[in-house]
Parts: structure tokens; C-alpha cells; sequence
């Protein structure tokens, strides 16, 4: 695949950072997960749309550990402004070894934004969590990503490359980041998508990173 100069600049710009921040990390993971999203989305006239999103979360030695049910409610209030309303059911496993699950109700609300500059199209999304733990005290939680998507499609299938940065903010700051690196296609009502994400979480002020894979499909009805 030949991208021109500036998309070619964006991705090393970004493989640099995760490059980094893997290294700076006191202790990786590597690629020992994987997530498998599939959603889907329906649009009611041009300013409203709903959708469904489950997700399962493996990993390689342990298998299936968490998985959640989540659905949204998005208002466009212009072409580049919208606010969502979205609500998570989160079932997972505390220990990963353990065979007793928990779950979580998670409340959320989003604002996203939006626009296009040449062949780049910019996202940037902010969301308010309200976490509802079974076991443990409610917390709240600030998540913040940003996504750059080249908007020149390769082959039949639309595939798009992209990069995406989420940070998130608890009450003692800065506790996770999120590094993603994919692909994105549609063909019809499809839209799937693979990627490869990079998740550094702050443990007792210790940065431990993981690598983990990532499976998207999407269909539009």
C-alpha cells in the first residue's frame, strides 16, 4: 500500500510513540489478548441514530474473561458536532483465573466532533462514565480519544487505515492510555475492521503495557 507523504508521516509519528511508550514501560505484556466487536446501527432521518455494540474479551492463556452489552442514542446537532447517550452492561471475571463473575452498570454520555482537512478526517470524541460496581464504591471516569483516519479508499472494499490515542482520567489523574493502529473496510451493509492496540495502565505508579488484537464488525441495517 503506497500512502502519500503526509499519511506516511502520521503513522511513523504515531508507531514512534508506541514504540516508546512499550519500551518505557517497567513491565510488558506483549500480545496475550484479543477483542471481538460486533455492533450494529441503524440512522433514523439525518439527525438521529441508534446502535447495539457487544464485545468479548479473551485471552490467549485463560480465555474468555469480560464481555459487555452496550447501546447508544446519538443526536447530530450539526455536521460536526453530536452528543450520544449510551449505557454499558459489563460482566468480568475480577481474577482472571477465577470462575466468578461481577458485573458493572455504566451510564455514560458523549460529545463528538468532527472534520475533514484534505484527505484526513479528524474525530475527537469526550465521555463521562458513571461506574456502578457490584462489589465496590461508584466512581466517575473521564475518557478522551482522537482519531485520524485517511479518507482516500484503497480497493472495492474501502479499506481506510487509521490511528486513534484514548486517555483516561480518574480522580488521581492519569490512569490509562490507549495507542490504536488499523484498518477499516465496508462493503455493503459491512464494516469490519482490524487493529492493533497498545494499552499502558498506571498500577501503584508503575506504567505496565500490553499489546492486544482486535476484531470489528459492524452492520448497518
Amino acid at each position: 500500500m503506497n500512502l502519500p507523504k503526509p499519511a506516511r508521516t502520521i503513522f511513523l509519528f504515531f508507531a514512534i510513540i508506541i514504540s516508546v511508550n512499550d519500551i518505557s514501560a517497567q513491565n510488558s505484556k506483549g500480545v496475550n489478548q484479543s477483542w471481538q466487536e460486533f455492533y450494529v446501527y441503524h440512522e433514523f432521518g439525518k439527525k438521529w441514530e441508534a446502535g447495539i455494540l457487544f464485545n468479548l474479551l479473551t485471552h490467549f492463556d485463560h480465555g474468555l474473561y469480560e464481555w459487555f452489552a452496550e447501546g447508544k442514542i446519538s443526536y447530530s446537532i450539526t455536521h460536526w458536532l453530536a452528543t450520544e447517550v449510551l449505557y454499558r452492561q459489563d460482566y468480568y471475571k475480577i481474577n482472571i483465573d477465577s470462575i466468578k463473575w461481577t458485573h458493572e452498570q455504566r451510564p455514560m454520555f458523549r460529545i463528538v466532533t468532527g472534520f475533514n482537512a484534505g484527505n484526513f478526517k479528524f474525530r475527537q470524541r469526550n465521555r463521562i462514565e458513571l461506574r456502578m460496581f457490584e462489589f465496590f464504591n461508584t466512581k466517575w471516569r473521564l475518557r478522551s480519544d482522537t482519531r485520524i483516519k485517511y479518507a482516500t479508499n484503497f480497493t472495492s472494499f474501502n479499506l481506510t487505515p487509521y490511528v486513534t490515542e484514548e486517555i483516561f482520567f480518574t480522580k488521581r489523574g492519569l490512569s490509562r492510555n490507549r495507542m490504536y493502529l488499523g484498518i477499516t473496510g465496508s462493503k455493503g451493509l459491512f464494516t469490519p475492521s482490524v487493529y492493533m492496540l497498545m494499552q499502558s495502565d498506571k498500577i501503584k505508579e508503575q506504567w505496565i503495557s500490553r499489546w492486544i488484537l482486535g476484531v470489528e464488525i459492524g452492520i448497518r441495517i
